[in-house]
């Protein structure tokens, strides 16, 4: 997935369009993922001890990761994401590493 947790998104579909969040957490093999203040639904937990919450809480339910972009972090724009080989020394041999980067700007991402 070209979008990793803690990274800051806009959403440009759906119910909650313009809104910017952080990643919460990334599921991959559902291509989807939890954006904070993004897709609030109700859920009713029941009362246990374990929970410090119960009875009807609110939380971020996931979305398609084809619902977000990427804002970069210089311009604080959206943009697509891309991939760039680079190659590194280390050690006496040399290794090729796969970066992610900002289409527009060409600027790594953390």
């Amino acid at each position: 997935m070209k979008v990793h947790k803690n990274d800051q998104v806009l959403v440009i579909r759906g119910k909650d369009k313009g809104k910017r969040g952080k990643v919460l957490h990334v599921f991959p093999d559902r291509n989807a993922l939890t954006v904070e203040s993004v897709n609030i639904v109700k859920r009713h937990l029941k009362q246990n001890p374990n929970l410090k919450q119960s009875g009807i809480v609110e939380r971020p339910a996931p979305i398609s990761a084809s619902n977000v972009m990427v804002i970069a972090p210089s311009t604080n724009k959206p943009s697509r994401v891309g991939y760039r080989l680079v190659k590194t020394q280390e050690g006496g041999t040399a290794r090729v590493k796969k970066v992610r980067i900002c289409r527009t700007t060409q600027e790594e991402l953390a």
